[in-house]
């Protein structure tokens, strides 16, 4: 029994009447305050034109698909290891973290942003535009004592190259290659020395009054100027040419994987402009603010303004360890608590080297938390941005900080309309002329109070960072109405700061903060010191006041030590500030302790402190089926009232147990849990979906042991191919909260906890499976039917029935298999270690024709194996095995169904709560059935499948991908539930290096039960087309494929389409091509990639010419190059009739916009081809052809259609025979194929009233 080639991917589970269950392993702690820093749009959320899809390889070698069709996203992952995926939103955020890997995501040891698909995609780390992932590894203490053992660690990790020594962290920057993502993981999990995993973040750029406005001249005045001080500028590199900055530079150098610091962007050229620029350029009227200043340029951020986290650190470490007194950072990521590796990088060359730095508060604003990293670090000076008017930018990063609400920023600084140096070739913000350019931003707001620092430094050039921050903090002017959280200290003076001689310091002075109730805190103390490098004493009359938000702080919270002080000359006095936290209502408190003298002297401390509300414990126990705690559950806690207040997925004790901090209210705690039943998983889902929390707290206990089992049977043998669990809760007032999880295998049973009917909001608990024919069965006389799982990338008998003796072969050793005759036997193994592959070649040399592994574990079993095995295999539980053991040297039989004739896609909604019984019988009542056949180039191509599923409330789904050969003929049976919409996605070949390739698409659709539907996918030609969208009066606002208004075009065409009705796809970028042209009176007006999105157009009547060219160089031997051309008349719509399209279309988001169709033909053909896409040779054949305009556009009139036939790849052409046939607009094509001939070409040529189509498609099918 010869092998058959295997699939990608292993069954995931089996029974006949199916037993499911609902779990997960891990989740993610949320942040204890929110960001509001602008998201992404949501993973996968629409373009202009309606529709995404995206491809995102994780660290962990798990792949992401990402599709969003008319605001319905389907999320579907393709498990590395076919393990168990967990899926779940955070602040707007997409998270896919693979299960193996989320007790480390809870843990803290890898960054969650490694799986937020969200941030990936937005950073620019899809598969489309990266093959790499850029990581930092950090090792513990011993392992990094240097920066080469770092490196040399980093190196020897598998995949990964480009690596980049981070000493400052104790780690090094790695590039994984995505294609071997998965054995960089796996070494990494078995690296003891690797003390964290973190995503390579993206950081950017954060973008004549001024200079004079924070008191420069005043600081010049005195001989301050920066001389003697140098400042770092880490930003997009420098025109050194620039007459302002020429012959300022010390140093500079690339970090961005170059050997060129030059500015490309314009960014770091303004930016040290304005530190230290000489004003060459402007006759001195644009100097910056410490002109005499030298410079360190490091280039950090590439030609695009954007770049890693690894090679800011670089430029840190180096600037700090090669001399820069200030580091000068116009740049931010996320915001952070900082603890992240820019942040912490900070702190450590802080405190190594004495340099400063003076770093962007980002420009995230107005919320607040929105404050970026690395400003987010404890020792940086962090920059806000005022206009020139000294109002707050809206954009301007605030605090407080995420996690400890601590005061941040520290000080603002002018960044709005900020004239400085425009680098040569650049354009960056708005130019004012060939020298000079405005800007706006924390990054403009930055250079100035690096430049004071300099200032600073040169007036006291041994001064630690901390006495220069408390300088300029502390003298800083605040604004009325503007919090310490908005502003820090107030807008950077620095005349004041060298002028005045007396400062204090800490600055901030944050108290934190108060866990309620705070009546059982004892007074917080803070000692202030002030300084004075006078020559005299200054005598300061102190206050101290907050208030929350405009309620001033009640008398006696906030006290001083003494109501005044006298500071000695060139000395310090110190004064002790005392919180009482039993006084004051909650609320974050923002103030400051002020000190004034004579002469106008006067120093302000921002001051801060959170008093949290009135909360109560919610302890939550969770206890699997047994009655054990289990820790390692997934467990959402959340706010019933308004889910924006309180969302979390804290982690649980060896008690099973976590207890959060709420207020009175109603909260739901949801949980998923994983257990090990013999060595098989099975999976519970245990909830409460409504608890009260009244004054002193509430405690629930989520009970395994009320777990019923939850079943499906179809009434026939079937294996489970997917299956997933969600649970979804609507709150009164916020976002939905959402949880999915994907099993993973090998597991037996799923089981649900009942619960009561919710009173508030809504609750949904939803189990998604599909079935198939089980792949293999083994069975015997006295035996149940076992059903093995076939490893990953093993190959699988071919179908039929097999009758063989199981021979027990120990471990494969030499010694056992010579004593055992294994030839034409199935071959019973003792897995050891991870030698799988060489167990099955061995047993395989011996004669074998079948390796049945098992493990003496106690753990699930089951895996990859190599490619190429000569053998099929699969892996048993150990109680199978122990079952076949006992009869070594019987005969079995094997039934083999390698490729199911029937496939069921099931789901299951318990909708405001869990009943006590989840048993489900599914006859022909309860389907719909589609015949589905797909269709390939070669026999047994891989191809793989997904069929998301959404309910009305329901605008998310996440699935797996199902792996099967092509061509395959199948009946698919699908659950009907009133109101669900289901959404087909097939992905086409695979190759070693290409795992999913090709994707088409359906349309959603409402499958209603005994609605019978015929489909085929990639059945050829393959050609441009439009969306085609089913139309209805419940399908309102789709885009429309070809419409205009006064001045653009808007389309819809996609790469191309197959022959399925309503199907429609995008190439594979990896292999695939296409190139869009848009001419206007014979004027190429655009030159683009894709024919999706908005093109320009003018009013007048012109003619138009729209062309696309698709080739590829994918493993497919046809459909391999189109070229289709468009020419069409078209003026603005009329304004008489401004919405001349019916109710379902639109234009783009804004609707309607006075828009109206365009005149396009679009042709489909109708080829009767074999499965394999072949039309029989030496024939006459006739195929059908329908040209017409898009769905719900006036018909346009037709004058000629003309088809064209070549069998030399377009080298010659022959007219075919065309005539109507049937409605108008349809047509029959009548070609004879030559005998000679391998492939037909098709060209078309189709006029009508004011439009036109050229099609000509290569290799438009094979011939057999």
């Amino acid at each position: 029994m010869p092998p058959i080639a295997p699939r990608s991917r292993s069954r995931l589970w089996s029974a006949a009447a199916l037993t499911i269950a609902l779990t997960a392993t891990a989740g993610a702690t949320a942040a204890s305050a929110p960001t509001t820093a602008p998201q992404a749009a949501a993973v996968g959320a629409p373009t202009a034109t309606g529709e995404s899809a995206t491809r995102v390889t994780l660290i962990t070698g798990d792949v992401v698909h990402v599709t969003t069709v008319d605001g319905k996203t389907s999320v579907a992952v393709d498990a590395a290891d076919g393990g168990a995926v967990e899926a779940y939103e955070l602040d707007g955020d997409t998270y896919v973290v693979p299960a193996r890997v989320a007790p480390r995501v809870r843990a803290g040891t890898v960054d969650d942003q490694l799986f937020n698909v969200t941030r990936l995609i937005e950073s620019g780390y899809a598969d489309d535009a990266t093959g790499e992932l850029p990581v930092i590894v950090t090792y513990d203490g011993a392992a990094a004592r240097s920066a080469a053992g770092t490196a040399q660690r980093a190196e020897a990790l598998p995949a990964s190259d480009a690596t980049l020594p981070l000493p400052s962290i104790d780690g090094a920057a790695v590039e994984v290659a995505k294609d071997a993502a998965a054995d960089f993981w796996a070494a990494v999990e078995t690296d003891a020395a690797v003390d964290a995993v973190w995503l390579d973040g993206n950081v950017a750029a954060t973008l004549d009054v001024s200079v004079p406005m924070v008191g420069a001249p005043e600081a010049w005045e005195q001989g301050l100027d920066g001389t003697g001080t140098t400042v770092a500028v880490l930003d997009t590199g420098i025109d050194a040419n620039h007459p302002d900055v020429a012959g300022s530079i010390a140093e500079q150098q690339d970090f961005t994987g170059g050997d060129d610091p030059t500015d490309r962007h314009g960014h770091g050229t303004h930016v040290a402009a304005t530190v230290a620029g000489s004003g060459a350029g402007s006759d001195g009227a644009r100097r910056g603010v410490a002109p005499s200043a030298d410079l360190m340029i490091g280039k950090v951020l590439d030609d695009g303004g954007s770049g890693q986290d690894s090679w800011v650190i670089a430029g840190m470490e180096w600037a700090a360890r090669n001399g820069a007194d200030v580091v000068s950072m116009s740049l931010g990521g996320y915001p952070s608590d900082g603890t992240d590796p820019l942040s912490q990088a900070v702190n450590e060359l802080t405190a190594e080297t004495g340099a400063l730095f003076v770093i962007a508060g980002g420009n995230y604003g107005p919320g607040e938390y929105s404050l970026t990293n690395p400003g987010s670090a404890d020792a940086a000076l962090t920059v806000g941005n005022v206009t020139k008017a000294d109002e707050l930018a809206a954009s301007s990063g605030r605090g407080p900080r995420v996690g400890d609400h601590a005061i941040k920023p520290d000080i603002t600084a002018p960044g709005t309309d900020i004239v400085a140096a425009r680098a040569a070739g650049t354009a960056m913000g708005t130019p004012v002329d060939g020298l000079y350019t405005s800007a706006s931003g924390t990054s403009m707001a930055t250079p100035h109070v690096a430049g004071a620092a300099a200032i600073v430094r040169q007036q006291h050039p041994d001064w630690t960072p901390e006495q220069v921050k408390a300088a300029l903090v502390s003298t800083a002017i605040p604004r009325d109405g503007l919090t310490v959280y908005q502003q820090g200290g107030g807008r950077l003076d620095v005349a004041t700061a060298v002028g005045q001689g007396v400062y204090a310091g800490p600055a901030p002075l944050n108290f934190g903060y108060l866990p309620y109730p705070q009546t059982e805190l004892e007074p917080i103390v803070r000692t202030v010191t002030f300084s004075n490098d006078t020559d005299a004493p200054v005598p300061l009359q102190l206050t101290a006041s907050a208030t929350v938000g405009t309620t001033p702080a009640p008398a006696g919270m906030i006290t001083l030590g003494a109501p005044s002080v006298t500071v000695p000359a060139q000395g310090t006095a110190t004064v002790d500030v005392t919180l009482d936290p039993s006084l004051g209502a909650a609320g974050l408190y923002s103030g400051f302790v002020t000190g004034t003298g004579p002469g106008g002297v006067s120093v302000t401390l921002p001051l801060g402190l959170n008093k949290e509300p009135e909360v109560y414990d919610l302890t939550v126990t969770v206890l699997d089926r047994t009655g054990a705690p289990n820790r390692g559950a997934t467990v959402q806690i959340g706010s019933v009232d308004d889910s924006s207040s309180h969302l979390s997925f804290p982690n649980l004790d060896a008690r099973g147990q976590a207890t959060v901090r709420v207020p009175p209210g109603t909260y739901s705690a949801l949980s998923i849990m994983t257990e090990l039943d013999g060595d098989r998983y099975t999976y519970t889902f245990a909830g409460d979906p409504q608890i009260e929390v009244a004054p002193g707290g509430a405690s629930v206990v989520l009970d395994g042991r009320t777990a019923v089992p939850v079943t499906a049977d179809v009434g026939r043998p079937a294996e489970g191919i997917t299956a997933k669990l969600e649970f979804w809760r609507y709150p009164v007032t916020g976002e939905s909260m959402h949880y999915r999880y994907l099993l993973g295998e090998p597991f037996t049973d799923m089981y649900a906890t009942p619960t009561e009917q919710v009173t508030k909001g809504g609750f949904h608990l939803v189990t998604a499976l599909s079935l198939a024919a089980p792949d293999i069965v083994v069975e015997g006389a006295g035996l149940p039917a076992f059903e093995p799982e076939y490893f990953v990338y093993a190959p699988e008998l071919p179908e039929g029935r097999y009758r063989r003796d199981v021979v027990d072969a120990g471990e494969a050793t030499p010694a056992e298999l010579a004593a055992v005759d294994l030839e034409g036997r199935i071959a019973l193994v003792e897995a050891t270690g991870g030698q799988w592959s060489e167990q099955i070649t061995a047993v395989a040399e011996a004669g074998a024709e079948l390796a049945l592994l098992y493990s003496r574990s106690g753990y699930p079993f089951a895996g990859v194996v190599e490619r190429g095995l000569p053998i099929p295999a699969a892996a048993l539980d150990i109680g199978e095995a122990e079952a076949l053991l006992a009869r070594d040297g019987s005969a079995v039989t094997v039934r083999s169904t390698p490729d199911s004739p029937y496939l069921y896609d099931l789901r299951f909604d318990e909708d405001g709560g869990v009943g006590t019984d989840l048993t489900h019988q599914i006859g022909p009542d309860d389907l719909a059935t589609v015949a589905s056949s797909y269709h390939s180039d070669a026999p047994e191509r891989s191809v793989a499948d997904v069929n998301a599923s959404f309910a009305p409330w329901q605008d998310w789904s996440f699935d797996s991908f199902r792996y099967f050969r092509a061509p395959v003929e199948r009946t698919e049976y699908v659950i009907a539930s009133p109101g669900t919409l289901w959404l087909k996605q097939v992905a086409g070949y695979e190759t070693a290096d290409v795992v999913l390739g090709r994707m088409v698409r359906d349309r959603l659709r409402h499958l209603a039960a005994g609605d019978e539907v015929a489909d085929t996918w990639f059945g050829g030609p393959f050609v441009p087309s439009p969306r085609r969208e089913v139309l209805d009066q419940d399908r309102i606002g789709i885009p429309c494929p070809a419409c205009r208004d006064a001045d653009e075009l808007f389309l819809w065409i996609e790469d191309f389409a197959d022959s399925g009705d309503g199907h429609y796809g995008a190439w594979d970028t990896r292999w695939e091509n296409s190139a869009t042209r848009l001419y206007r009176d014979d004027q190429l007006v655009l030159s683009r990639r894709t024919g999706r999105g908005v093109l320009p157009a003018v009013a007048a009547d012109s003619e138009y010419r729209l062309e696309i060219d698709a080739w590829s160089d994918a493993p497919w031997s046809w459909g391999t190059r189109s070229t289709t051309a468009w020419t069409f008349e078209s003026a603005a719509p009329s304004v008489v009739d401004p919405e001349q399209l019916p109710d379902w279309y639109r234009c783009t988001d804004g609707g309607h916009r006075n828009c109206a169709f365009v005149p396009l033909l679009f042709a489909s053909y109708d080829v009767p081809l074999d499965p394999l896409n072949r039309a029989p040779s030496g024939r006459t054949f006739q195929f059908g052809l329908t040209v017409g305009g898009q769905v719900g556009a006036p018909p346009p009139p037709l004058h000629r259609v003309r088809v064209e036939v070549s069998f030399d790849d377009g080298g010659s052409w022959r007219p075919a025979a065309v005539r109507p046939a049937g409605a108008s607009g349809t047509y029959a094509v009548t070609v004879k194929h030559r005998k000679d001939a391998d492939h037909v070409s098709l060209r078309i040529d189709a006029q009508g009233d004011g439009t036109r189509l050229e099609q000509e498609v290569i290799r438009a099918y094979p011939l057999d």
